[in-house]
């Protein structure tokens, strides 16, 4: 006897898009055609219309929420804008949720890279917290927190008590980090913990000095 088997196929190929932008005056108007590009089962079209100068916002939009996980700084990049697309932009209730959903993922992939010491790693299993990588990821997660998101909150504290650490203990020296960015680092380090209502005074009156 034989039996029918049937199988799931993908596509390997990444996402492409194609995109035109046109200018239009006041009063004018516009005709265009929509060419069929790609694979015809895998095809979509947008139209955006802005009076700012946003182009391919939802084109954007789209290859953010496409965009795969990595290093810390990459899932942190992918995820962070995300927070504000419906304020960019008009997006479908599919795309919002889409992009709620790897607001999430990232939320958890960012428990991967935390080290002992609160810290974040450039990749998942490293051993050494990085100086900016930290204070990246913090910012994103007290964002995210602010748009409603659930952050782990022992996460959350363990990060901050890190960051906090290294500016009452920063003295502009080498230290265990890159010494041409340390000022800088530290200013945003500064910077993402008062914008948390976490501000270390001592230290900000150390460096304005």
């Amino acid at each position: 006897s034989s039996s029918a088997v049937s199988f799931q196929l993908d596509n390997p190929n990444p996402y492409s898009t194609a995109s035109t932008s046109w200018l239009v005056e006041p009063g004018s108007t516009r005709n265009f055609t929509v060419d069929g590009y790609g694979m015809k089962e895998g095809r979509a079209a947008y139209l955006e219309i802005s009076s700012l100068a946003l182009n391919n916002t939802g084109e954007l939009a789209e290859r953010l929420i496409q965009y795969p996980h990595g290093c810390v700084e990459q899932t942190v990049s992918s995820a962070f804008p995300q927070l504000y697309l419906s304020e960019l932009a008009q997006v479908s209730a599919d795309k919002s949720a889409d992009a709620a959903k790897h607001v999430a993922m990232a939320i958890g992939k960012l428990q991967e890279f935390q080290q002992s010491n609160g810290g974040m790693s450039y990749w998942p299993g490293y051993s050494i917290a990085e100086d900016y990588c930290s204070s990246y990821a913090y910012h994103f997660l007290s964002e995210a927190r602010k748009k409603g998101f659930q952050v782990p909150e022992r996460m959350y504290r363990s990060l901050e008590g890190f960051l906090s650490s290294m500016s009452r203990s920063f003295n502009g020296d080498t230290g265990p980090f890159d010494a041409v960015y340390s000022d800088f680092n530290q200013a945003y380090r500064l910077y993402v913990l008062s914008q948390s209502q976490m501000p270390e005074w001592g230290a900000m009156n150390r460096m304005r000095s």
